[in-house]
């Protein structure tokens, strides 16, 4: 059996990294899953194949960045 691996993901919504372990389902079936954010809700990561990601957690949270504001003139 292939050891675990940790891989990264960034919630598109607000920035937190997550990691998680990569593993080979050990049925060599097709795994299937998803992981939504644990701040605010979005989808982190979506997969099916022979591998499935258990252990989640948070490793960074990304600062907020300012809003930028176009001001339209004329």
């Amino acid at each position: 059996m292939t050891p675990p691996v940790t891989v990264h993901f960034t919630c598109i919504g607000c920035g937190i990294v997550y990691s998680a372990s990569q593993e080979r389902s050990a049925t060599h079936t097709n795994a299937s899953g998803t992981f939504n954010c644990w701040q605010c809700g979005k989808l982190v990561h979506h997969w099916v194949g022979i591998y499935d990601y258990n252990g989640w957690r948070i490793t960074h949270v990304l600062p907020k960045q300012p809003k930028v504001r176009i001001e339209r003139r004329g």
